[in-house]
């Protein structure tokens, strides 16, 4: 059976930025806030919650979580041979198994499987993960070699997987390594909101994009799957984001033109479930 999944044939509009890829990518490792600790939003400085919500143009909500340690100190994750090899399998044969999200999870395959010429025998880089689903179906159609961007550790000796901590993204950064291909799906919109412990940053987020903007080459196609507003309705897209503290931000077109900028979209773009997920050119 087909996941339910709508697509929006409007195109995000282009928005150009200055961005000082040098500057951006030490913000990988330079502490901001209260690092280590989930805050609750009365720990919040008047002046820093005016950013996070724009000036209150964003709703603000509040659904506190507190995942701190998994970003800590604390004992590896271990990434399964056998699971990566076998999720792979199946994404080879346009199955999506073990797939977190559904119905989006194979959304998410069939839109991967679009772009199989953009991936296909190049280095693809995921941003956040908590498992190898994403690395699964990369590699089940065709990519080379998967990079992983994780703030905790991950252990795997899968010969085509290789995670990465901050410090290590910076440094192949500036030995002058860049991807062929990105994905981020159910991850950047955590960026700031201190839930995993990371620094309290109001605009975490875009942050995060710039940095998938100089880790790539240029004309490198990018996924971006992230939560959608939906004041308009559940089966529309929603034109003001939402900051639900501390578990995630859901976005509006005013932000998203944002997260946007220097990438072009290409459209339609998909709404599945509460999320929608954006195929971008790295310009």
């Amino acid at each position: 059976m087909q996941p339910a999944a709508r697509t929006v044939r409007q195109a995000l509009p282009r928005l150009q930025k200055n961005i000082n890829c040098t500057a951006m990518m030490r913000l990988l490792v330079t502490p901001s806030g209260c690092l280590g600790r989930t805050l609750h939003w009365g720990e919040i400085p008047k002046w820093l919650a005016d950013h996070y919500t724009h000036n209150s143009t964003y709703t603000l909500t509040k659904r506190w979580y507190n995942e701190s340690y998994i970003a800590g100190e604390g004992a590896a994750k271990k990434w399964s041979n056998y699971s990566i090899y076998r999720w792979a399998k199946k994404a080879a044969e346009g199955a999506c198994q073990r797939c977190p999200y559904e119905p989006c999870g194979h959304v998410l395959l069939k839109e991967i499987e679009q772009l199989r010429g953009a991936i296909k025998g190049k280095n693809a880089l995921v941003i956040g993960s908590a498992t190898p689903w994403i690395e699964s179906l990369l590699l089940g159609v065709g990519a080379a070699h998967v990079w992983t961007l994780e703030y905790g550790k991950i252990e795997t000796t899968h010969a085509k997987l290789t995670p990465l901590l901050p410090e290590e993204v910076l440094q192949l950064y500036e030995e002058g390594t860049r991807f062929d291909f990105g994905v981020t799906y159910s991850s950047l919109e955590h960026s700031g909101l201190t839930r995993y412990g990371d620094p309290a940053r109001p605009y975490g987020d875009l942050e995060a994009m710039a940095q998938a903007w100089c880790l790539l080459k240029p004309g490198a196609r990018f996924i971006l799957g992230v939560p959608r507003s939906r004041d308009h309705g559940k089966k529309r897209m929603g034109t003001r984001t939402q900051v639900v503290w501390s578990a995630a931000r859901e976005y509006g077109i005013d932000r998203l033109i944002h997260m946007a900028a220097n990438w072009e979209h290409t459209p339609p773009w998909t709404l599945c479930e509460g999320d929608s997920i954006f195929q971008l050119t790295r310009l």
